[in-house]
């Protein structure tokens, strides 16, 4: 693995079921939503999160993996629903669930920065390296993508 090759922590892949209850604000706009549909949210070539999405009268569940899903506490009945996903958050918007919603996740990323493990001198006396080795650290970055959804027939 190179320095720059991210390693995910990753949670058990399961399905589940989570459902969320919209206000009345944005009603008119999920009638107008009402379906199921696939989902994908990518970073390059690596799929963050992918499922189906039921959007009804008043409610959006989700089904995906990675899972199990839960709509978090935080969600407010004015703001986007937001389903924790194993290591994934995926947030709908209320009003829009088809075209605005996002996911987001943290991987963590090794950087391996050189080192000198052994120092001597050159010809000329002046202080060199002998010997180079790495050390690797460990940072947290958050990774982002626009969910796509497409109908399913």
């Amino acid at each position: 693995m190179d320095s720059h090759t991210p390693r995910f922590r990753i949670g058990l892949a399961a399905l589940l079921l989570a459902t969320a209850a919209v206000g009345p604000a944005s009603a008119q706009q999920l009638r107008d939503s009402t379906g199921t549909y696939r989902f994908q949210a990518r970073s390059g070539a690596t799929v963050i999160i992918e499922g189906t999405m039921t959007v009804a009268t008043d409610t959006i569940i989700v089904d995906a993996i990675p899972g199990p899903c839960y709509a978090a506490v935080n969600s407010s009945r004015a703001g986007p629903i937001v389903y924790k996903c194993a290591h994934v958050t995926l947030v709908i918007d209320r009003a829009h669930p088809l075209t605005k919603s996002n996911a987001s996740s943290t991987r963590v990323v090794i950087d391996k920065t050189p080192v000198c493990m052994v120092n001597g001198r050159d010809a000329q006396g002046r202080p060199i390296c002998v010997k180079t080795g790495y050390e690797s650290s460990e940072r947290d970055q958050t990774i982002s993508a626009r969910v796509r959804i497409t109908q399913l027939p």
